[in-house]
């Protein structure tokens, strides 16, 4: 189960190592701590929020268009 900011907390030779469970880093065997676990979920979140304004704007754009074209 991860973490709030995305890390399975994994036992690896009686210590524990993290992993993002979106992207997988920091590849195997490292631990990471808390505070850089936090920005690295910070990105993903900021990446998620980009891509559905994109989605928003490309879909505004398109209730736009078809307003237009049908007298709206």
């Amino acid at each position: 189960m991860p973490d709030p900011f995305g890390f399975d907390h994994l036992p690896h030779m009686g210590r524990v190592v993290h992993r993002c469970i979106e992207c997988e880093w920091p590849g195997w065997g490292l631990t990471v701590p808390e505070k850089d676990r936090e920005r690295h979920h910070r990105t993903h979140t900021k990446q998620a929020a980009k891509e559905l304004e994109k989605q928003r704007l490309a879909n505004l754009s398109l209730a736009r268009r078809a307003k237009r074209e049908y007298g709206g």
